[in-house]
C-alpha cells in the first residue's frame, strides 16, 4: 500500500502541510540531530587542518529540514559543509528548494537515488531518514552497498523500528496535534512497513566492502544502518 505523500494525484496543499509537520516530528522523534553530532560532526571536527569542504548527501531529503539544520550546525562549528538533498518527487523538490533559498550550502536535486549520475563524484558522508521502509526488501542491500562504495568517511541510514508501542504512541500524537495532512495515515503506515533490528541484520548479513554495515537500535523506536571510518 503506497503512502499518500507518494501519490502525485493527492492534494499539494496537504502534501506541503505534511512536510511542515514532519519538520517538527523529525526534530522531536527521529534522533537525527544526535546521530549527526555523534557520527558526522565529531568526525569533521577531528579532521586534520586543511581538509577542505566536506560533502554530504541527504537521500530522500523530503522538505530538507535536516539538510538546513546540518548547514546551521556546520556554521556554528565553523566547518565547511556542502549538502546535496535528493528527492524524486518534483512537488517535494519544489517545496525543499523554496525552503532552502537562504541556504546556499544546500543543493536540492530531483533524482532517483540509484541513478549512477548522482554518484559520479564521491561524497564524504551519506544520510537518510525514513527511506529504507519505502524500498522493496530486495533493494536494501544493494542501496547500502552503493552508498558504502561512494562515500569517503561513512554513512548513516536512519529509520523507524517497527513496534506496537511506537504505533500506539504515534496514533495518539499525530491524531491529536497534526491535522489537515497525510501525517497520521502515512506515519502509521510507515511504522507497519518498517523493520526490526534482527530483520535488517539478516538482510545485510552478506555485506562486504569498504564499510561493514552495522545495525543498531536507538531510543525511541529507531534503528540505524551505519558504517563509519574509524568506528568499531
Amino acid at each position: 500500500m503506497p503512502e499518500l505523500m507518494d501519490d502525485q494525484a493527492t492534494s499539494k496543499t496537504h502534501l506541503f502541510q505534511t512536510l511542515d509537520q514532519f519538520e517538527t516530528i523529525n526534530r522531536l522523534l527521529t534522533r537525527s540531530r544526535w546521530i549527526a553530532e555523534r557520527h558526522f560532526f565529531r568526525h569533521m571536527r577531528n579532521a586534520s587542518p586543511g581538509a577542505g569542504s566536506f560533502r554530504l548527501i541527504d537521500l530522500g531529503c523530503g522538505g530538507a529540514d535536516f539538510s538546513r539544520w546540518l548547514v546551521m550546525r556546520a556554521r556554528y562549528y565553523q566547518v565547511p559543509l556542502q549538502v546535496t538533498g535528493v528527492d524524486n518527487d518534483p512537488r517535494v523538490v519544489e517545496y525543499a528548494r523554496e525552503a532552502c533559498r537562504s541556504y546556499p550550502e544546500v543543493k536540492i536535486v530531483e533524482s532517483d537515488i540509484l541513478d549512477p549520475a548522482l554518484w559520479k563524484s564521491p561524497f564524504d558522508y551519506a544520510f537518510s531518514n525514513h527511506l529504507l521502509h519505502h524500498l522493496p526488501q530486495s533493494e536494501i542491500a544493494g542501496l547500502v552497498q552503493l552508498v558504502g562504495s561512494n562515500v569517503r568517511h561513512g554513512f548513516v541510514l536512519n529509520d523507524i523500528e517497527r513496534s506496537r508501542p511506537a504505533y500506539l504512541f504515534f496514533w495518539c500524537l499525530a491524531g491529536t496535534f497534526f491535522r489537515n495532512s497525510f501525517t497520521l495515515r502515512d506515519g502509521l503506515l510507515s511504522i507497519r512497513k518498517a523493520f526490526r533490528v534482527a530483520e535488517l541484520r539478516n538482510i545485510l548479513s552478506n555485506q562486504a566492502g569498504k564499510f561493514s554495515a552495522k545495525v543498531d537500535a536507538v531510543f525511541p523506536w529507531r534503528l540505524i544502518v551505519y558504517g563509519m571510518r574509524g568506528e568499531n
